[in-house]
């Protein structure tokens, strides 16, 4: 009787063994790939800043963003529902899109041009070839326009024009 329980348990022991072993050898990568960092693209091997979640660095090289071939700023095509903040670069002109960068704005629905730096508001020294429709200094909703100097308040124009 004491020799069949020893052999018992000895079988116990042996499948307990091969199950762990199997699970063990089955399982691996989801141990060994659990990180608590990003993802680090580099020549050096280093790791990601911890507070990235993609880290790119480079000594002599960028980083190209996906190109795209965008129809409007109001039309999410020719991506199909994109994320808040996909950020792409149109490589076309079409309607009211030029080549640049841009970014979804999902609360809006629409694309939006990171400024060029090169003139797209109102210059210190003038503008030329402005449109009055179109380009103008004020407001386009129901606000009150508002000058400073040394962060004071010196003029304000009312929502209904009185100064």
């Amino acid at each position: 009787m004491k020799n069949n329980r020893l052999f018992f348990i000895s079988i116990i022991s042996k499948c307990s063994f091969c199950f762990l072993l199997t699970l063990n050898l089955i399982f691996p990568p989801y141990f060994l790939f659990a990180q608590s960092g990003g993802v680090a693209i580099n020549s050096t091997g280093g790791a990601a800043d911890n507070s990235a979640m993609l880290d790119v660095s480079s000594i002599n090289q960028g980083m190209r963003i996906p190109r795209v071939a965008l129809t409007s700023t109001t039309s999410s095509a020719p991506i199909t529902n994109p994320v808040n903040s996909l950020l792409v670069y149109d490589s076309v002109t079409v309607g009211d899109v030029t080549p640049g960068f841009y970014y979804w704005d999902g609360t809006a629905s629409k694309w939006v041009r990171f400024s060029t730096g090169s003139g797209s508001g109102w210059s210190t020294s003038g503008n030329s070839g402005t449109d009055s429709l179109v380009n103008f200094i004020g407001t386009t909703d129901a606000q009150a326009l508002v000058m400073k100097t040394n962060n004071t308040e010196r003029m304000k124009i009312s929502k209904n024009g009185n100064i």
